[in-house]
């Protein structure tokens, strides 16, 4: 049986999502929700959809299975709540809210209806990620030292005048946006963060938000993980690398965004530290995928009644370290 979805939001990550739920043939798109109804309606024809301007107009005999939320983060988490209160499992875009103490009371009322409740951090889907954690898990570059990982990109023009800029919409700057993808990776790779430091720095748009964040993150084993998330990264740039004690795994790009293709790197220490042994895997470069798959572990998940990763409490964490960081910046 399709699960049946509503999509609320229709900009560019929701004109996205829409595509990738209509090419899902385990799911079907059942509603387009977005404040401006027109555009709503118009993304609705292309699919065959029903269109409202929000999430309360939908009556209950086309109310769907699940919903996903693509807003900006101020809509995130109340939008969440209430589609969680109408019955309805919630994947929703990264981070899910701005602030942890938002986010707690989605998961608690999502465990409490026991309903799914999945965050968008839809790196982990991506064909270099998964291939990178295969070897880690497989334990052929050996135990984890430490993770040091580059992203970012350089605006566009008037992308000061973008909501991302906007501390009451967005909840930060970088650090929240890209930066919490890096902040998911290393936590997905290392386990839970004990510590964290970090320096903000608003040093190109001057817009009162951070252009570039920089963070030492150790987790509760001692492993440590350098992040840098940039919005002056004038060539786009995606670089994670972990290192371990037999060797070391690269991703370089990400999508057809983020660098000259996707590829993963590995090289293995020989025993006498003499040189390393190098293999290239050269990845599919189709971002949209990684949606699919994401969609795909939604799926799963309601249908198998278990928590989907990542999970509403993986995107608390994440958050709790993006508190604890602004907090040390005032």
């Amino acid at each position: 049986m399709a699960l049946r979805i509503a999509l609320i939001g229709c900009g560019s990550m929701g004109k996205r999502w829409a595509s990738a739920i209509a090419a899902y043939e385990s799911a079907t798109l059942e509603a387009i929700i977005d404040r401006e109804k027109s555009i709503a309606e118009e993304t609705a024809r292309k699919y065959g959809a029903k269109a409202f301007s929000a999430i309360e107009e939908m009556p209950r005999e086309v109310r769907p299975d699940a919903c996903i939320i693509a807003t900006p983060h101020q809509f995130l988490a109340p939008l969440a709540k209430r589609a969680i209160e109408m019955g309805m499992h919630v994947l929703s875009e990264k981070p899910g809210a701005k602030r942890p103490e938002e986010m707690r009371e989605v998961v608690e009322l999502a465990r409490e209806k026991d309903l799914r409740f999945m965050i968008g951090y839809n790196y982990r889907f991506f064909p270099s990620l998964l291939k990178a954690k295969e070897i880690v898990d497989a334990g052929k570059v050996g135990d984890i030292m430490f993770i040091r990982a580059r992203h970012g990109f350089g605006g566009r023009p008037g992308y000061d005048m973008n909501w991302r800029h906007k501390r009451e919409i967005s909840g930060g700057g970088e650090l929240i946006d890209q930066g919490s993808h890096l902040i998911d990776l290393a936590r997905w790779f290392l386990g839970d963060i004990s510590d964290s430091r970090g320096f903000l720095e608003d040093a190109f748009w001057k817009t009162g938000v951070e252009d570039n964040a920089f963070l030492l993150l150790k987790s509760s084993e001692g492993k440590v993980a350098s992040l840098h998330a940039s919005w002056t990264q004038w060539a786009p740039l995606f670089s994670f690398e972990i290192y371990g004690t037999k060797g070391v795994v690269e991703i370089q790009g990400l999508g057809r965004k983020y660098g000259d293709g996707e590829r993963v790197v590995i090289r293995e220490r020989k025993d006498d530290f003499s040189s390393v042994e190098e293999k290239v895997i050269e990845c599919d470069p189709d971002a949209d995928k990684a949606l699919t798959r994401e969609l795909e572990e939604f799926s799963r998940a309601i249908y198998e009644k278990r928590d989907p990763q990542p999970s509403g409490r993986d995107a608390l964490a994440v958050l709790e370290i993006i508190a604890d960081i602004y907090g040390k910046d005032q």
